[in-house]
Parts: structure tokens; sequence; C-alpha cells
């Protein structure tokens, strides 16, 4: 939600790259078509892939899983979404 995206990308995510065994890491935008992935890579390194658009599709990478935008999102309205935030 707006009220704890900035918590999620930072204190959180933060405090889930210190546990060793967490390799993934996924936010997931409620209201657009829109993703971020952090991978941690070989070298310990977190690496932010972004995903946008009705058309894309997000795959995991610590488990063999893939799901599309258009499956991920369906029965969303995004236009509902727009006018909780204007209220």
């Amino acid at each position: 939600s707006k009220s704890t995206q900035n918590y999620d990308r930072g204190d959180k995510f933060e405090y889930y790259r210190s546990i060793p065994e967490m390799k993934e890491y996924i936010l997931i935008d409620q209201k657009r078509f829109y993703a971020m992935q952090y991978v941690k890579n070989d070298a310990d390194q977190w690496v932010l892939s972004e995903y946008t658009g009705k058309e894309s599709a997000i795959a995991l990478n610590s488990i063999e899983f893939e799901i599309a935008f258009s499956d991920l999102y369906e029965g969303v309205d995004f236009t509902d979404a727009e006018e909780g935030d204007r209220g």
C-alpha cells in the first residue's frame, strides 16, 4: 500500500537482506502493472529487475515458477484503486 511502500523498500528489505537464506524479494504494485524483483547473485549482491505492462511476466529464480501479469492481476480494477487514492 502507499502507506507502507517506503518501509517495504527500505527497512523491511534491509532486514530481509540480513537473512542468509533469503535469495529473492518481490514487490508487486497494486495500482498498476508493475513489479520489482530483487535477486541475490553469487557475489551476494542484490540485483534489481523491474517489470511493467500488462504483457509482462515475472519468473522466480529461487523456485521454478513464472506468472504472466494478466494472470497475476486478474480481476484487479485499476480505476477503483486510483479513485481510492484521491479520496
